[in-house]
């Protein structure tokens, strides 16, 4: 049914489509499609601690389409300092799900397309220190 609601292309469909993240990988490509138009409701379920890691990885990565975009569909400023702040919080908090790296990463490919000063000395941190990975309770190689 997501797809068939995503296939409409209808922005009234926002709030549904976000609280349908991690359902399969259809949604996010429809949602950054929106761009700055369905960007909160996606930042909402990203950093909702209500959310599955499941709906908060296609969320990253939906988010991460959307900056990527930017120069055919711009977002405020206000708009990309909320998915800064998303991604930020993704980085620095434990891995999802417990023990693993599947949402460090996807927030670090959110990161790197944000271009951000402070995101991408986390990012480099990140890769240059083993201890800093396994200090988020990451202990999957």
């Amino acid at each position: 049914m997501a797809q068939t609601v995503a296939e409409l292309n209808d922005p009234e469909s926002i709030p549904a489509l976000a609280d349908s993240l991690g359902t399969g990988f259809v949604l996010h490509r429809t949602l950054a499609a929106f761009g700055e138009a369905a960007a909160p409701a996606v930042v909402a379920v990203v950093t909702s601690p209500e959310s599955t890691y499941d709906a908060v990885n296609e969320g990253l990565i939906a988010l991460r389409f959307m900056v990527e975009d930017m120069a055919t569909h711009p977002l405020s400023r206000a708009t990309l300092e909320s998915i800064r702040l998303a991604a930020e919080q993704h980085l620095i908090s434990p891995g999802r799900p417990a023990g693993t790296g599947t949402t460090l990463r996807w927030a670090i490919d959110l990161a790197v397309a944000l271009n951000d000063r402070k995101l991408r000395g986390i990012v480099a941190l990140l890769a240059s220190n083993p201890n800093e990975v396994m200090a988020r309770g990451i202990t999957d190689p």
